[in-house]
């Protein structure tokens, strides 16, 4: 089997990621920033992993782990929806990141590489009659995290095409699910809501992906030699209301029940929002940083559509 490289092992992504590889026997390395922490790397180690020191803003370490490496699966990014720098600390890590990566693998005969995007990439204005797809851009984000993503996945099909470069990006919405060392701004809500914390529910909602399907999308993306272009990974659209609601067919509903019963939550009516077609302004000045996901409802009550039909071949959890 081939030998791939996974940057951004130790995250939410990159551990299912490199746990789906290793199962299906790869020589996984593993690229961790801070690869001398046991906490970090435990986990990885456990799964059987080799770990390599990989911090993406730093070229150097990006050409020694590259060595003898046959695929690619450029995980890392800074994932944070609230910075007092953000193009200090989000913008600027991500996409030169993204750089720094694209090029290591270039100068070391990467066969390919799979490259995590986000399903905000492709806009946040459309209808159900007309829809966003993977043809489509966002011109229009304001989150540094969403312009990011994007401009580094811009560059990256620029770099592809210039080179002749077997490139493919995997389109996630919010992704869930298990194997996480520290909360992400998705599982962060969770957390909220378990220690009581959520007093109000805005009304709006988000997609949602099981992490894991994530994970199986990019390994697939990988093996399949006629994966080629963008791909969204979203499974089941979800208001944050409903979210917060316990439902006797969900998993721990029992659990979910005994919260919600000791953690009233206010829910908040349309109607106050009724006529703001912005969300992005919305959430600025309420000072709200949600990540939109591959279906994205903003608090006016108009839903932003996307159509994610390109197939990879299995269906996710929780359609």
């Amino acid at each position: 089997m081939d030998t791939v490289l996974v940057t951004g092992a130790n995250g939410h992504l990159g551990y299912n990621l490199t746990q789906q590889l290793v199962e299906r026997g790869y020589r996984v390395r593993a690229g961790v920033r801070d690869f001398t922490s046991k906490t970090k790397t435990r986990d990885l180690v456990t799964l059987g992993a080799e770990i390599t020191h990989v911090d993406i803003t730093r070229p150097e370490t990006l050409s020694a782990a590259m060595k003898d490496v046959q695929g690619l699966f450029h995980v890392a990014a800074v994932y944070e929806t609230i910075s007092r720098n953000p193009g200090r600390d989000v913008k600027q890590p991500t996409i030169v990141g993204t750089i720094n990566t694209l090029q290591a693998a270039h100068a070391a005969g990467v066969q390919k590489v799979v490259l995590t995007s986000s399903a905000t990439t492709v806009g946040n204005d459309a209808s159900l009659a007309a829809p966003l797809d993977e043809s489509r851009w966002n011109k229009d984000a304001i989150e540094p995290y969403v312009q990011a993503k994007t401009s580094a996945e811009q560059w990256a099909w620029e770099f592809a095409t210039r080179n002749h470069f077997n490139l493919v990006a995997i389109l996630p919405s919010a992704m869930i699910g298990p194997g996480f060392r520290r909360h992400t701004p998705t599982t962060r809500i969770f957390e909220e809501l378990l220690r009581n914390r959520v007093p109000v529910v805005l009304p709006l909602g988000f997609s949602f992906v099981d992490v894991r399907d994530v994970a199986t999308a990019h390994v697939l993306a990988y093996e399949n030699p006629t994966a080629a272009g963008r791909y969204i990974a979203s499974a089941r659209f979800c208001e944050l209301a409903e979210l917060f609601t316990p439902h006797s067919g969900y998993p721990h509903a029992q659990i979910a029940r005994a919260v919600a019963s000791s953690c009233p939550i206010t829910r908040l009516d349309r109607a106050p929002f009724r006529g703001n077609t912005s969300c992005d302004f919305l959430c600025v000045r309420q000072r709200v940083r949600p990540s939109r996901g591959a279906l994205y409802e903003r608090p006016c009550g108009a839903r932003t559509w996307l159509d994610g039909t390109r197939f990879l071949g299995k269906r996710p959890r929780y359609t």
